[in-house]
């Protein structure tokens, strides 16, 4: 439809329509995604994606599973679960139903925008911000007890609810725990601790000293970039 409305008004180069596309996404008056596999989907209606998204991420189904996703599982989540209209009240609300594709697209724009990180084969995915509330205590007091740890402690005005869930995206290859509001990582023999509480975020690495001190400052930089992410 975007490219016959193009020829429609002289717009035939494929290259004049990128153009017309990236600005008007820039507007926010439709929505491409040039990095996704599927970027040949040019999304003429927000409401399209954010009713879709919403869905995934206020899904009861999804939540009981503490954040775990199986792709199989979102035809059910987007198509057939209960939707959210009490809550999220949009103009204009209407029902959609999605397609496969469609739903893999879906899926691919929570990890664009680090709301979700698939797992190896991609055959699942993880949402954060729906993750088991309870820290593994047993693990997690044993790194804050330890006598060889070091530690570093992020104060903010105000921590922005997204911190943790981007952090985690960031560093889902090494992540061996993670509950809603830390993880746990290993690496190189180091053990850190990321957890968050009011509005600081804590951090708390064992292992050898010189190791343990590269850790913190990989952690510490990935946690920075966020933070200017943020901000910007």
């Amino acid at each position: 439809k975007f490219i016959q409305i193009c020829r429609k008004h002289g717009v035939l180069e494929k290259n004049t329509r990128k153009n017309v596309i990236t600005f008007l996404h820039d507007l926010g008056l439709v929505l491409h995604f040039e990095d996704l596999n599927l970027s040949e989907y040019y999304v003429l209606d927000p409401y399209w994606i954010t009713y879709g998204v919403y869905q995934i991420l206020t899904s009861s189904y999804a939540g009981k599973n503490k954040g775990l996703v199986k792709m199989e599982q979102l035809d059910f989540i987007i198509n057939e679960e209960e939707d959210k209209q009490e809550i999220y009240k949009p103009v204009n609300y209407k029902r959609i139903q999605y397609t496969a594709n469609q739903r893999r697209f879906l899926a691919d724009i929570l990890n664009q925008f680090k709301l979700s990180f698939y797992l190896r084969d991609h055959s699942q995915f993880i949402i954060p911000d729906l993750l088991d509330t309870v820290e593994p205590l047993k693990l997690t007091e044993s790194i804050r007890n330890s006598i060889d740890s070091i530690k570093f402690v992020y104060q903010y005005t105000y921590l922005p609810k997204s911190t943790m869930p981007f952090f985690m995206v960031e560093t889902k290859e090494i992540i061996s725990k993670m509950w809603r509001t830390g993880c746990v990582l290993e690496y190189s023999g180091c053990s850190a601790l990321i957890s968050v509480y009011q509005n600081r975020i804590s951090i708390i690495i064992s292992g050898q000293h010189k190791k343990k001190r590269e850790f913190i400052a990989v952690v510490r930089h990935l946690i920075d970039n966020i933070n200017q992410k943020l901000r910007d």
